[in-house]
C-alpha cells in the first residue's frame, strides 16, 4: 500500500492555481492521477474575497485556519478553525472568508472533471 503526504504550505498564490472567476488560489493533492473516484486539496482565499458556485459534485470542506462563511437558499453558515461541512451535489452556494482561510475539500467525484463537464470551468 502506498501512502502519500500532502502540506498545507504548498498552496501557493500565483495565477497558476487560481479560479477564473474569483481571487481564490487552488491546490488538489488528490486528482485523477491519484484516485479514480475522488479528489482532495486546498483553496486559498484572502480576507474579503468571495467566490459564487453551483457544486456539481459532493463537497466535504474543512477549515484549517480562518472564518469562513458559506451562503446558500438565504442562510449563512460561519465555520472556523477545525469546523467542517459536507455539501450536496447541485448546492448553489457562496464562499466567502471573513479573514484569511485556508480551507481543505473532499469531493465525489472528482471537482474539476464534473466542473468540466457543466462548463463551469
Amino acid at each position: 500500500m502506498v501512502l502519500y503526504t500532502f502540506r498545507s504550505e504548498d498552496v501557493q498564490s500565483d495565477e497558476s492555481n487560481k479560479l477564473p472567476n474569483a481571487e481564490v488560489y487552488l491546490k488538489d493533492a488528490v486528482d485523477a492521477s491519484l484516485s479514480e473516484s475522488m479528489s482532495s486539496g486546498w483553496s486559498k482565499y484572502a480576507k474579503g474575497v468571495s467566490n459564487d458556485w453551483t457544486l456539481d459534485y459532493d463537497e466535504f470542506a474543512i477549515v484549517i485556519s480562518g472564518i469562513f462563511t458559506i451562503f446558500s437558499e438565504g442562510k449563512a453558515t460561519t465555520l472556523r478553525t477545525g469546523d467542517f461541512c459536507f455539501i450536496p451535489r447541485g448546492t448553489s452556494v457562496t464562499y466567502r472568508a471573513e479573514e484569511a482561510s485556508l480551507v481543505m475539500y473532499v469531493t465525489y467525484p472528482h471537482w474539476r472533471e464534473a466542473a468540466h463537464k457543466a462548463g463551469r470551468l
